[in-house]
């Protein structure tokens, strides 16, 4: 065996490892990688200095700017890129943008130059450099782009797959990426794209058209983007974050709509109004129950509905006669436990394994039943389902067929028929913007283990606010609420460092993807939502 020890140097504030002791003198002026520069709006870049006890005086600010990534901090300051465009210190924040952004009230305010580009610019990978009066390097950073983000791209039209009698439209609200790509397939499996379409892009949303024989295919996009925590422009491969249907484990999404008579069940759209009447919040009894385990044992049901959404529409069930006598004694709510698609339990049940020899029989208080059950956790059919994928499309582990819609129709006649029993249904939502199933009731929380989104393959600047190298700052409710949302990476990204690993993601058992939690995204309102 081969022993190889090393050691080196470290200089205060500078996460560099030296084998010799440097200069510090010599070394670069700040960080790329921290992005303590937030550009709050469409003119206007808020930055952490002066120190306390300076002022602007004499210093110089420049936004620099590289279509390919190829910014380096060195001793002499930021290299590489376009010409750098001129910022202007302007004092204070202002009251309106500091109500926006109180936690940067102290900053100082850099005005960009009249007539920049602002939509051709954040596609960019961006920083900014302060120098002195002599020109020498005093500062530099990333930039942070949540806030002009909000202020240049607001959206309020249709996104993801949308069917009409002239064909199918496609929207996907991605204003940092260079280039998308819609990949179209036939079929939910295989290898064979159908065909490359280039989408256009127009205020930040890339759009691409087809026939109406489009419908029932399956696609993804290929995203060209530049990621601020890899500082490399990235090649990803995604599915719809407004997915409604989905190919397995979310590997493609289906052009389909909600709104086809072959995705209702009979009288769904009248369901709304057959809700069993409620005067008051406070009449509410709820049942909370896993969608899984409220039938997987159930012997009175078909194996194959053990564990699914059908196992609801049984009226011979065991479970359903349970839930008809609770409903009888004044239950007035069943609560499901997630049903979004999400990324922990792999929806092809034949790949589903159980744990080994009789856990009735071994010792309740050894741990032979923790052993058996803990060599099999990532490859059996259990999750809780707080790592959620696709939040507008039902899981695909409780249907009869994971590819396709049949995920849409056994959810829905699930809730059709719970309500038919006079029990209202609310549905446990880590993010209470897709509610695709309605008529039901949502909850909105923040998830414990985010598994996986799609957000930041396709707009990671959007998604997080870094605070340094090692920490994020979250726009919203994240894992430090109680629970946790987009963990934004979806199963299909193809990112690699030069040496072929997943830069700051980690794979599953299954090979799906998520980007680390510390880059989760939450729109969560901890509120509950009657619908």
């Amino acid at each position: 065996a081969l022993l190889i020890y090393a050691a080196g140097c470290q200089v205060s504030g500078n996460g560099m490892l030296w084998t010799e002791e440097p200069d510090p003198q010599a070394l670069p002026k700040g960080s790329l990688s921290e992005a303590w520069a937030i550009w709050a709006t469409a003119d206007s870049i808020l930055w952490r200095g002066p120190p306390k006890g300076r002022d602007t005086h004499g210093l110089q600010f420049k936004l620099h700017q590289s279509w390919t990534a190829d910014l380096e901090l060195q001793a002499e300051g930021v290299t590489g890129g376009d010409t750098p465009l001129t910022l202007t210190a302007a004092g204070s924040v202002s009251a309106d943008v500091g109500a926006r952004f109180p936690q940067y009230a102290e900053y100082t305010v850099l005005k960009l130059p009249p007539g920049v580009d602002v939509a051709a610019v954040v596609r960019h990978q961006l920083a900014i450099s302060v120098l002195n009066e002599d020109g020498e390097p005093v500062d530099a950073m990333g930039v942070q782009l949540t806030g002009v983000l909000d202020d240049c791209f607001e959206y309020s039209g249709p996104l993801g797959a949308a069917l009409c009698r002239e064909g199918v439209e496609i929207h996907l609200w991605a204003p940092t990426a260079q280039r998308v790509s819609l990949l179209r397939y036939a079929s939910a499996v295989g290898d064979d794209v159908a065909e490359t379409i280039p989408m256009a892009e127009e205020a930040g949303v890339w759009s691409a058209k087809g026939p109406v024989a489009w419908a029932g295919s399956y696609y993804q996009y290929q995203v060209e983007v530049y990621c601020p925590w890899t500082l490399r422009v990235e090649r990803s491969i995604s599915t719809d974050p407004y997915s409604r249907s989905l190919s397995a484990n979310g590997g493609r999404t289906q052009i389909a709509s909600l709104d086809e008579a072959a995705l209702k069940p009979k009288g769904w759209d009248a369901l709304g109004h057959s809700k069993p009447a409620l005067e008051a919040f406070t009449d509410i009894t709820l049942y909370e129950l896993h969608i899984r385990d409220f039938s997987a044992l159930d012997d009175s049901l078909p194996e194959a509905a053990r564990g699914t959404y059908s196992a609801f529409c049984d009226p011979a069930a065991s479970g359903v006669r349970h839930l008809q006598g609770l409903a009888a004694a004044g239950l007035s709510h069943v609560h499901l436990l997630p049903s979004y698609d999400f990324g922990s339990v792999d929806e092809r049940k034949d790949t589903w394994r159980d744990p080994e020899g009789d856990l009735g029989a071994m010792d309740c208080a050894g741990r032979e039943q923790q052993a058996a059950v803990g060599a099999i956790q990532n490859c059996d059919g259990f999750n809780w389902g707080y790592d959620p994928v696709h939040y507008g499309v039902p899981d695909g582990s409780y249907a009869s067929d994971p590819d396709g819609t049949a995920r849409v129709v056994e959810f829905r006649s699930m809730v059709q028929l719970t309500i038919k029993e006079m029990v209202r249904v609310i549905k446990l939502n880590m993010n209470a913007e897709c509610t695709p199933c309605l008529p039901i009731e949502s909850f909105a929380v923040a998830g414990v283990e985010p598994s996986s989104s799609l957000r930041s393959e396709v707009r990671p600047a959007a998604l997080h606010m870094p605070l340094n190298a090692l920490q994020v700052e979250a726009p919203a409710a994240m894992d430090d609420t109680t629970s946790g949302t987009w963990r934004t990476a979806g199963r299909t990204s193809d990112l690699k460092e030069d040496d072929g690993s997943t830069p700051t993601t980690a794979k599953d058992s299954m090979g799906r993807q998520g980007v680390h939690s510390a880059f989760m995204f939450s729109l969560i309102t901890r509120t509950i939502s009657l619908m």
